[in-house]
């Protein structure tokens, strides 16, 4: 077979749409240095020729945009949005950006997930670019260390190795484990200190700070509380 008997089978309307995968053969040049041309003619399952050569592209669909800068990327719609990450996936929003390895962003705007397994939920100019980061939405949040995560809010940091800010705004986890529920410029730079209220910064590990506390149903009795338990002794705190 040559080139000429191919094209005059599509011009005598021998084209075809579909056909049966495994019993129909490709035409390929195989190279071959002993010969002239380079090249010796040679055929290929339809069936083989997809599982040799089409790896790993993901087929469109209504509203998918398949992105080639990385491989596996994927944009499904938007505007101005990047997946260049191997298996990154952006999946609507404005100028959002996945570029790390397995890195997602889901919507919003101008958002950044930039390190492997990195995850941008939403909201905008939002940046998780840390392996295994997390920024679930809000404005201006980072995630910027191993394993660390933002809920939402306004300009929060999570730059401890697994801390967490779960919301408020302007607060910073930086210490080890350590996290914040809410409030704004609170600091938690201690290893596992956490932090709920507003203006505080931990000073020691493995505690938890607060600006007032209230607890409520204070058990009257110390019988069958464990060690280090409060209870209330006719008015005055007692810890077991």
């Amino acid at each position: 077979m040559d080139i000429l008997n191919f094209i005059s089978w599509i011009k005598s309307g021998r084209q075809v749409t579909s056909v049966n995968a495994n019993q129909t053969l490709l035409p390929v040049g195989l190279k071959d240095p002993k010969r002239d041309d380079g090249y010796l003619a040679g055929a290929i399952t339809a069936q083989d020729f997809i599982d040799q050569v089409v790896t790993c592209i993901p087929v469109p669909s209504a509203g998918i945009v398949v992105v080639g800068a990385g491989n596996c990327s994927t944009v499904r719609c938007g505007n101005n949005n990047t997946a260049s990450g191997d298996y990154s996936t952006v999946s609507g929003g404005r100028n959002n950006t996945a570029s790390g390895f397995y890195s997602i962003v889901g919507s919003g705007k101008c958002n950044t997930a930039s390190s492997n397994y990195s995850t941008v939920s939403g909201g905008y100019f939002n940046t998780a670019n840390s392996n295994s980061s997390t920024v679930s939405g809000g404005y201006s949040n980072t995630a910027n260390f191993s394993n660390s995560t933002v809920g939402g809010g306004n300009t929060n940091i999570a730059s401890g190795n697994s801390s967490t800010v779960s919301g408020g705004r302007c607060n910073t986890a930086s210490g080890y484990a350590s996290g914040i529920l809410g409030g704004r410029c609170n600091i938690a730079s201690s290893a596992c200190s956490f932090i709920v209220g507003s203006n505080i910064t931990s000073d020691r590990a493995c505690a938890t700070f607060v600006n007032n506390l209230s607890i409520k149903n204070i058990p009257t009795s110390s019988a069958g509380l464990p060690a280090g338990s409060v209870w209330n002794n006719l008015g005055i705190l007692n810890i077991v």
